[in-house]
């Protein structure tokens, strides 16, 4: 189980983020965008090894604020091994399996265009017992940046009370709603920023522990969440992975954001969610490797010989020579090894090390070289060396998005696989066509065709007051087009089916074209719901 925003309402804000893939080609080691990019919610990858039992979780973190204010709580179902986790695998993960949608326009005539829219990383760990009845401290460990604390607890109030007389700054509610997770064998993760750190080293912290299905403590997370909360899921594992607690939705081919203008797919999924009572994923991506996913090569990184470079100036500029470029975990380990003077940009300061001379030559009376590269062993090249071996052997991958409000985190969702199931494509195609001669274009209908459904008439283009992507959003009935519940195997029960009504209650085509009409007869919306259906939202 995993809780990843104790947020206070006052506090500076810590969430989950999707850092952007750092671009290397800017003529320097970094460039402007190596700085991750906040989103409000939780981005969480699960690796299941049903064989051995045993769950692992890495969590990406995003923090603004003193670092002094950093705090984040988490219950997991055993006692958890802890590791760092590697920026570089959510890289991966979003870039494979990001929904692609492309809009094509078909003149017939007219001008056609088209558009898209480890060993080291940790310090040994010590038990101890704190004095707090009820209140048990399991382990204190250096993780990477984080200082770790593993307790147990059998009393709400006493945990709540140890956690705040050691400086964790609990939002308001928590300690209300942590009392559902107290249950024996459950330990607490207490993680805060080490004394020596800085927020901007914060990494994807890793987690194992034993167990067979991966959960989210959504209710715990109530505590400090946000309305519409998104959601994104990663699992790794032997076959797709689907909710077991949770309906599942499939999206309304035509609810998807073809067009530049209309509404973002984080919003139609929320959508979606809704329609189906708030308790729903969408699976947006699914399949097994295609190729290999070269993430990782031994040999690739040289810190051995990074190490016997003591000229401050010359070990940064050798960098990319031994394998290292501008992310994000590189400029943690340099603004430790090298910081830069006062008021001097870091990445100016790593991308022209001869644009300051003196301050490279004032560093190297304390440069520690083998220090640093031991450094970049731990942070970079053996999350990576992990990452690789954990694709190798799960080489199936599940996507599955929602968002969540505040009073619907009732039910913690709870994960497992259907090796029964297809494949789900992330691409999605959209086609404009239209018949044109000349100046009579704008005269003339147009269709809409998108992947897995018959042609639809768009009205001509003189007669539109709107947008297309406005035009299709006002007229979408259900953006969660079939509602079911899955399980782990077979094809998983239907609780609604929209498939006959997904704008304005029909389907049809474009007349003249010698198609036939399309005449799927609405589906009746079956009473078996477990849920309230709630009213999407414009």
């Amino acid at each position: 189980m995993m809780d990843m925003s104790f947020l206070h309402e006052e506090a500076p804000v810590l969430s989950l983020i999707a850092l952007a893939a750092p671009a290397l080609a800017c003529g320097g080691l970094f460039c402007d965008n190596v700085e991750p990019v906040d989103q409000t919610g939780e981005t969480i990858l699960f690796d299941v090894d049903e064989a051995q039992h045993q769950v692992e979780v890495q969590v990406r973190i995003a923090y603004q604020g003193p670092p002094g204010d950093f705090a984040w709580i988490l219950p997991t179902p055993a006692e958890p091994d802890l590791f760092v986790g590697s920026n570089a695998l959510f890289d991966a993960l979003d870039g494979v399996t990001r929904p692609r949608l492309e809009l094509i326009r078909d003149g017939l005539g007219c001008t056609a265009d088209s558009g898209s829219t480890s060993s080291g990383d940790d310090d040994d760990a010590s038990a101890v017992t704190s004095d707090a009845t009820g209140v048990r401290i399991v382990t204190q460990r250096r993780v990477g940046p984080f200082d770790a604390t593993v307790l147990t607890a059998t009393d709400a109030a006493e945990l709540t009370a140890w956690l705040t007389d050691h400086g964790y700054d609990l939002p308001a509610g928590f300690g209300d709603v942590v009392g559902a997770y107290l249950a024996p064998g459950v330990h607490f993760l207490a993680l805060r920023l080490a004394s020596d750190a800085t927020s901007g080293e914060i990494v994807p912290i890793g987690l194992r522990y034993a167990g067979d299905h991966p959960s989210i403590p959504l209710r715990l997370t109530s505590v400090a969440a946000t309305e519409d909360m998104p959601v994104d899921v990663y699992v790794l594992g032997p076959a797709r992975a689907v909710p077991l607690n949770y309906l599942h939705v499939r999206l309304n081919p035509l609810a998807l954001p073809y067009w530049q203008d209309a509404t973002p797919l984080p919003e139609r999924i929320a959508r979606a969610a809704d329609e189906a009572g708030g308790h729903a994923f969408v699976t947006t991506y699914a399949a097994p490797q295609a190729d290999p996913w070269h993430l990782f090569a031994e040999g690739t990184y040289d810190t051995a010989g990074l190490a016997t470079i003591a000229d401050p100036a010359a070990f940064v500029d050798a960098l990319p020579d031994h394998g290292f470029f501008g992310t994000s975990e590189l400029l943690d380990v340099l603004l430790v090894h090298l910081p830069p003077p006062e008021g001097v940009d870091p990445t100016d300061f790593y991308d022209c090390p001869g644009c300051y001379d003196e301050a490279y030559d004032a560093l190297a009376a304390t440069f520690d070289p083998a220090a640093a590269a031991a450094d970049l062993e731990a942070r970079i090249v053996e999350p990576l060396r992990r990452a690789q071996a954990r694709l190798d052997q799960h080489p199936y991958v599940t996507r599955l998005q929602t968002a969540v409000s505040p009073h619907e985190m009732t039910v913690d969702p709870m994960f497992g696989f259907n090796p029964d199931l297809p494949p789900v494509s992330n691409v999605h195609r959209a086609v404009v066509s239209r018949r044109c001669v000349g100046s009579e274009e704008r005269e003339h209908p147009r269709t809409l065709e998108v992947t897995g459904l018959p042609a639809l008439q768009l009205p001509p283009i003189d007669q539109m007051t709107t947008s297309d992507a406005q035009w299709v959003d006002e007229r979408v009935v259900h953006t969660a087009v079939v509602v079911e519940q899955l399980s782990e195997s077979g094809p998983g029960e239907v609780m609604a089916d929209f498939s006959g009504e997904i704008l304005w209650g029909r389907t049809w085509t474009a007349p003249g074209c010698g198609c036939t009409t399309g005449g799927a007869s609405p589906a009746a919306l079956l009473l078996l719901l477990p849920l309230a259906w709630t009213r999407r939202r414009r």
